[in-house]
């Protein structure tokens, strides 16, 4: 589905022709009976050669003969239709209705009628009391699947449309379409795109089924075939800018920034809006073009002064240059605009905390925790800043905080531990430590860290193991290294230990971040 498009679900579909249909003459006897289907038959044919008004005096004479006649009434009423006379039409229908409540085809001409009108919510009534009469008419199933999805309830439209495709006769492209519309709409992606593929192979090459088929395939992250068909939509209409917007950031996603650039290069001015700018700021960045990516994040908060995301991008740009007085500045401009927003604080914590200004960074993420006190992540951040900031009691005292919202969060145990490691309570350390690594088994700095205990005391198979682990898990880290060197050593494997601190040594001079560190850009 198009960006910014709801789906053009074609109630044309509904409007057939109304025609009159066979009817009975129960509790009619005898020369009556007779009169009454000479009558009607003269009528069906003045109706049939488009004599309406010798039709319509026709009928008149039957109604003063037989008043109770609904199939006259349902008659009448279909002429009145097409001599746009819609008022008479739906007199017509109704009192054929009043006298035969299960008139199956009354019902069905003044709920076709409804729909020709707009009046959705009168033909569902018409077309709820047919289903009633007929559970089992898939046709039914069928028009209420149209008119639900014309009024956005796509639950209700599935489930009629989904009973109307258990017939074959509904087995179009037109058909699958619209159910993979409605189910883009109820997120359900999986749904969506095995109908809409099913559209595609009964004949549909329209640029809708590529838009909508595109949206299906990006919310169950197949983005190349998102890609392919973004393409296909834009090769039937290239001007759809919001498509080829979409089509950008489905580029941007699968990380191929030149492509994403190339796409956005070809936009006209007046489409360059503060979207078009953050994500060429984005890619821009990615790619390491710090200035390019800067003017553009500038230039989507000069257009657009609340944009969350820009603010955002470009603080984060200044951080990992490491222009952290300039990054402080921006986010500290851009919380005047969005002075509660959880994303912006948090880089903002950071950013302080990185410059170190603990108690700046503190009072930051303090405010966090007021706007979100049911999240975690402001005590957590908290709690981290206070233990960069050498307040371990604190820290302790946040992250039990953060503990009781996320107990399973293996971070928090593992920061823990580590003041318990530091403060010399081993037991404590090693208990939180085996707490982390049950939550989360490939936290190599926890590996690391209990390897330290258990080496020192003299466990030094099982520090040795741990050491593996994490080395098996994160090549790069030094310190596994060097742990698993001073236990080689230990056990009198003094070739192994000397490769592996060879390893440390080349590693420690490329890293110089040798700690777990929470505040990262």
């Amino acid at each position: 589905m198009a960006p910014g498009s709801r789906p053009a679900f074609a109630l044309v579909w509904l409007l057939l022709n109304l025609l009159a249909v066979p009817w009975s003459l129960a509790g009619n006897q005898g020369n009556t009976a007779r009169l009454i289907r000479q009558h009607y038959s003269e009528a069906l044919d003045a109706y049939q050669k488009g004599q309406f008004q010798s039709a319509l005096s026709t009928l008149s004479e039957l109604l003063e003969l037989a008043p109770q006649v609904a199939e006259a009434h349902n008659l009448m009423g279909i002429i009145h239709q097409r001599m746009n006379r819609p008022q008479l039409f739906e007199e017509s229908l109704q009192k054929a209705i009043e006298l035969r409540p299960d008139y199956v085809e009354a019902r069905r001409n003044l709920a076709l009628h409804w729909v020709r009108r707009g009046r959705l919510q009168q033909a569902l009534q018409q077309f709820r009391k047919l289903l009633e009469i007929r559970p089992d008419s898939s046709d039914i199933h069928y028009r209420m699947g149209v008119i639900y999805a014309e009024q956005d309830q796509f639950k209700s439209a599935v489930d009629h449309l989904e009973e109307a495709g258990k017939d074959p006769q509904f087995h179009s492209r037109q058909f699958y379409r619209l159910l993979g519309e409605c189910y883009v709409a109820l997120e359900r992606p999986e749904a969506a795109a095995g109908r809409l593929e099913q559209a595609n192979r009964l004949g549909d090459d329209s640029f809708e089924l590529w838009a909508t088929l595109a949206a299906a395939y990006e919310k169950t992250g197949r983005l190349d075939e998102s890609i392919a068909s973004l393409k296909k939509a834009l090769a039937r209409n290239p001007g759809n800018w919001k498509l080829r917007f979409s089509l950008a950031s489905a580029l941007f996603e699968q990380e191929e920034d030149e492509s994403c650039l190339e796409e956005l290069r070809r936009w006209p001015e007046s489409e360059k809006n503060a979207e078009y700018f953050n994500l060429v700021g984005a890619a821009n960045a990615r790619l390491g073009q710090v200035v390019e990516a800067g003017k553009a994040f500038e230039k989507a908060i000069q257009l657009q002064p609340r944009n969350l995301e820009s603010y955002y991008n470009l603080g984060l740009l200044l951080l990992r240059a490491d222009a952290y007085d300039e990054a402080i500045a921006v986010l500290d401009q851009s919380l005047v605009h969005v002075p509660e927003s959880p994303q912006l604080l948090r880089a903002l914590g950071f950013a302080q905390q990185l410059k170190g200004r603990f108690e700046a960074a503190q009072r930051t993420f303090s405010r966090l925790v007021e706007i979100r006190p049911s999240d975690s992540s402001g005590f957590f951040y908290l709690a981290s800043s206070y233990l960069e900031a050498g307040q371990p009691e604190n820290a302790l005292s946040n992250f039990e905080k953060a503990l009781r919202l996320s107990p399973e969060d293996g971070r928090i145990y593992y920061l823990q531990g580590l003041i318990h490691s530091q403060q010399g309570a081993e037991d404590r350390a090693l208990a939180l430590f085996n707490r982390c690594l049950e939550f989360d088994p490939d936290f190599v700095h926890a590996l690391f860290q209990r390897a330290k205990i258990l080496f020192t005391r003299g466990n030094l198979d099982a520090s040795l193991r741990d050491s593996r682990r994490a080395i098996e898990i994160d090549p790069g880290f030094p310190q596994a290294h060097f742990q698993a060197a001073q236990v080689l050593a230990r056990l009198g494997r003094r070739e192994e230990a000397q490769a592996r601190l060879k390893t440390y040594r080349e590693l420690q001079a490329k890293n110089v971040d040798k700690e777990f560190r929470i505040f990262k850009p």
